[in-house]
């Protein structure tokens, strides 16, 4: 994620729509990137931070299984394309997105403290991403 900033958001949530919303955990992510100083704009596509959140009710065993995922979607290259354009001497206009991080984790929970644990689960994703974040712009840290 070297020198990615400026992310759009897009939060998908599904199957827990009563447990949590999308427009809840969206604010709450910009927030706490905003606290670190990672920008964030509704006006740009990529690079896109993407949460997932997906739950499913079972019906043998009380309680939902969820997945939440974190993943940042960008514009990437081959590296054969990108030498041959110095060589060719033309523009690149064959870009790709590809997912440039994720991180995902699955759990179970009974409904009592589910929203609970998908809050833990997302705080858990969220400092990772900023971890890595900052890993890989070490300058930004000062």
């Amino acid at each position: 994620m070297h020198d990615l900033n400026n992310f759009a958001i897009n939060v998908i949530v599904d199957g827990l729509e009563g447990t949590v919303s999308s427009a809840w955990i969206k604010s709450k992510i910009i927030e706490n990137l905003e606290e670190y100083k990672i920008r964030t704009s509704e006006e740009v596509a990529y690079p896109l931070l993407r949460i997932l959140l997906v739950g499913e009710s079972m019906v043998e065993v009380p309680g939902t299984y969820y997945t939440v995922e974190f993943s940042v979607i960008h514009h990437t290259v081959s590296i054969e394309e990108y030498s041959e354009s110095f060589t060719n001497i033309e523009e690149l206009t064959k870009f790709r997105t590809s997912k440039v991080y994720e991180h995902q984790s699955i759990g179970y929970s009974n409904n009592e403290y589910l929203r609970d644990r998908l809050l833990t689960a997302l705080d858990d994703h969220l400092e990772l991403f900023i971890g890595q974040w900052f890993a890989d712009n070490p300058r930004h840290q000062f």
